[in-house]
């Protein structure tokens, strides 16, 4: 599959997995911000070692809270993908009034096995 059916993922589905584009396109996002964000860190801790004083020691604590806390951010958003089953939840038109799961069977619309009760009113 290419990455743009991976980011596609839950589009259009009523369950959980419909919350799945947005947390890739923040995702998307986070990564190259926590990298950008590492590197000035480290280069602002670079140049702030070779001072006598120490000068910049405030502003490379503000890029180290920074990065610390977008990484934070972002592996809240990688666990909650994760965390998230990829089936998505739709409704069959004129097959019922009732949702039903596509398990992805052969036909890739094959109706969920009996034990499961995931149905939900459309």
């Amino acid at each position: 599959m290419c990455i743009y059916g991976v980011t596609r993922i839950g589009t259009g589905s009523l369950g959980p997995s419909r919350f799945l584009p947005t947390l890739v396109t923040v995702l998307q996002a986070t990564k190259p911000a926590l990298v950008f964000l590492s590197g000035a860190w480290f280069v602002l801790h670079t140049l702030n070692r070779r001072t006598r004083t120490a000068s910049l020691t405030g502003r490379v604590l503000v890029l180290l809270v920074l990065a610390g806390s977008l990484a934070v951010a972002d592996a809240a958003v990688e666990t909650a993908y994760l965390v998230i089953p990829k089936k998505e939840v739709s409704c069959l038109l004129g097959a019922a009034p009732w949702c039903s799961m596509r398990w992805g069977g052969a036909d890739g619309f094959s109706r969920a096995p009996s034990w499961a009760k995931t149905q939900a009113r459309c």
